[in-house]
């Protein structure tokens, strides 16, 4: 390492050290390197951000970025695979030709998953090894080995319950009851696949963010084939039982992806069951996004939906389906209705 410094010390060095939580005391080696002013750039990656924060955290205070580096998108996985497809915000007519490519490309994504390994691997038995060795290396060994994981059959069991109800609202006395273990040990455990970029919480929207805290948030995995592993089905994602599940799981990772650091997606619900999948953004630009999983033959929304809008006003509103892509004035706004795969592949919306 030193004569790699050495061999030319005018240049800017760049170190990448993986999985940087292994190394006992690195912050403070590297807080050393550092002030020495020596022409170095560090990249430290890791698979816990509880991990990686204790690793380095304190001795690297102010003198650090922190990026998250979520799957790739479904725009990412199409240029990954070479998929030919036309620059954003085209005429929905011009797409009518890579309609079946956009579509098979969705069904591959949303029951394999965007991690990279995966996403490269040629035939269906490789994904699944790939998505095997991820799961069982990742979640089974790393998360419960290095967060010490008393309870591993719970924890396990924990994942499989969340992936079978994603999108619906997770009461951790419920959640408890089943697994036979206290309120907290789920709180906990749930932290955990938070911060280890497994699950990635939706959090009800109030007007007064206080009353936001006290409520149930939904759970969605970050990874369709994660996803899909732990429930032990990968059948065709789009066409089965929990396609709404799926298209929902998508969607949430997409928006997630695409917020701004501090800022965190939301639904809304009423007490009388009205209900926005999705609400996104600052007052405003607030997005309303609600999911429905099969076509659309013509633009219409819930009652839910149309209440928020009155309501609350947002920036802009969306209804991502299977097929119909148009926009229609609903209760005063103006409403967009996008194709899923469109909409995940950056052409529109």
């Amino acid at each position: 390492f030193l004569r790699f410094i050495a061999e030319a010390p005018e240049r800017t060095r760049y170190v990448f050290i993986d999985e940087v939580q292994r190394i006992p005391g690195c912050g403070r080696f590297i807080k050393g390197l550092l002030d020495l002013r020596l022409p170095l750039k560090f990249v430290l990656t890791g698979s816990s951000s509880l991990d990686v924060r204790s690793a380095i955290g304190e001795p690297m205070t102010g003198r650090k970025l922190v990026f998250r580096v979520h799957p790739l998108s479904f725009r990412e996985y199409l240029g990954a695979v070479g998929a030919v497809l036309p620059p954003a915000g085209v005429d929905p007519r011009s797409l009518v030709p890579y309609e079946e490519e956009l579509d098979y490309h969705l069904e591959q994504y949303a029951t394999f998953g965007g991690y990279p390994a995966v996403v490269l691997s040629g035939d269906r038995d490789k994904k699944l090894r790939r998505i095997e060795e991820i799961y069982s290396s990742y979640l089974e060994k790393d998360i419960a080995g290095s967060l010490r994981v008393e309870n591993l059959a719970a924890f396990r069991k924990l994942a499989v319950l969340v992936a079978g109800q994603q999108g619906g609202l997770v009461n951790r006395n419920e959640v408890a009851a089943t697994l036979s273990v206290s309120r907290d040990t789920v709180g906990r455990y749930l932290d955990m696949l938070e911060n280890t970029f497994v699950l990635h919480s939706v959090t009800p929207f109030f007007s007064n963010p206080r009353t936001e805290l006290s409520k149930m948030p939904k759970e969605y995995f970050v990874d369709s084939g994660l996803r899909n592993f732990s429930l032990g089905n990968f059948s065709s994602a789009l066409h089965r039982a929990d396609c709404g599940q799926v298209m929902e799981g998508l969607v949430a990772a997409q928006l997630a992806s695409g917020l701004p650091q501090g800022e965190r997606l939301h639904y809304w619900r009423t007490k009388s069951g009205a209900e926005v999948d999705f609400v996104a953004g600052t007052v405003d630009a607030r997005l309303a996004c609600e999911v429905k999983a099969g076509g659309l033959a013509a633009p219409r929304v819930s009652r839910g939906f149309r209440s928020f809008l009155e309501k609350f006003k947002p920036g802009s509103a969306m209804v991502l389906n299977s097929s119909l892509w148009t926009s229609a004035p609903v209760g005063g706004h103006e409403v967009q209705f996008v194709p899923l795969a469109v909409f995940l592949a950056g052409l529109g919306g």
